[in-house]
Formats: structure tokens, sequence, C-alpha cells
């Protein structure tokens, strides 16, 4: 019964999905969601996104204890269509040897060093 003040809350209960948590931490590793009937947008006329559809995530703790988690993996196979033209969005994205470089200034710093170098390399 309980209903959603979100303006789109009703997308939510088109979506079926498994997510993993970290008992110790509280947070989400891993999320797969599909949805189960298709969505239209602006009532059908400006598109639709198809049942079927899929995304998937995953994340990690950057360092043992350091309670930062970060991507390590993001996947969105997703079908529809942009009023009459059929549309598609397919992604794969692993990320890893995250590091820590610092508090904003020591990484603008750091920042600026490596775009001055890129000038001075030619690359």
């Amino acid at each position: 019964t309980f209903k959603s003040n979100l303006r789109f809350s009703g997308i939510y209960k088109q979506i079926y999905g498994k997510v993993w948590v970290d008992e110790a931490s509280g947070y989400v590793v891993r999320l797969e969601a599909e949805l189960r009937r298709d969505i239209p947008i602006g009532g059908g006329i400006v598109g639709k996104i198809y049942k079927g559809s899929r995304v998937e995530i995953e994340q990690a703790e950057a360092a043992p204890g350091a309670g930062v988690w970060v991507p390590t993996f993001s996947s969105y196979d997703v079908e529809g269509r942009k009023f009459l033209f059929p549309a598609s969005f397919h992604r794969k994205l692993y990320a890893s040897e995250y590091r820590r470089i610092g508090p904003p200034a020591e990484a603008l710093a750091l920042l600026r060093d490596g775009h001055a170098q890129l000038f001075v390399s030619g690359h």
C-alpha cells in the first residue's frame, strides 16, 4: 500500500532485480535489474524503453577498511525507440587500479602537471 511521492516511482514497479549487500558495511556490492514491461516516455509518443532491457552494476571497497566504495563494472543493454526510430544503448565498463590522489587542492595540482606534460611531450 506504499505510495511514493517521487515523480518516476511508477517505473520501479516495472523492474525486476537482485541486490547483493556487503553485510559488514551495508554497501551494495552488485545490482542486476531488468524491465518486466515496456516503459513509455511522454505517453509513448516521445519514445519507449522495451521490456528486457538490463543494467548490471558492481562496486568494491577502494582499500580494505577505507569506507570508500568505487564502481568496478557496469553493463547497460537498453533497447527502445525515439519517436518512430529504433534506439539502443549498449555499454560495458570495467574499472580498476583506483588510487587516492589527495584532497582537491592536491588533485588539481596533479591534474595540471599531467596536463602540462601532455603538451611538452606532444601527445
